[in-house]
């Protein structure tokens, strides 16, 4: 459970607008770790790069390249993860760690 310091809650910076006030909650659960400056950020990454402990919590984990945008990867992994339905995970991933989408969902 994460959260935000009493000084911030509610209050977002967006690029080129400046400081923004949003509707908040006062605490929400992690289901994902976004590395925006991870130095192991391959185009695929190894299987126990995709996710980290924090607390003695294992999380998912999307390491990214400080060089890229990271809301593809965020989109692509929120849409092609099992139980979404969007997209089920291929069992023929040839690194074992089915992340990747099915040539048949792909294609559709």
């Amino acid at each position: 459970m994460v959260r935000p310091a009493p000084e911030l809650a509610g209050l977002i910076e967006i690029r080129g607008l400046g400081i923004r006030r949003i509707e908040h909650v006062t605490q929400a659960e992690v289901g994902l770790v976004v590395d925006l400056a991870a130095e192991d950020a391959d185009r695929l990454p190894a299987a126990e790069a995709l996710t980290t402990l924090i607390e003695g919590v294992e999380l998912p984990r999307i390491p990214v390249n400080p060089r890229f945008s990271p809301l593809p990867l965020i989109v692509a992994a929120l849409t092609t993860t099992a139980g979404t339905g969007a997209a089920q995970p291929s069992a023929d991933c040839p690194k074992g760690i089915a992340n990747h989408i099915s040539p048949t969902i792909a294609t559709e």
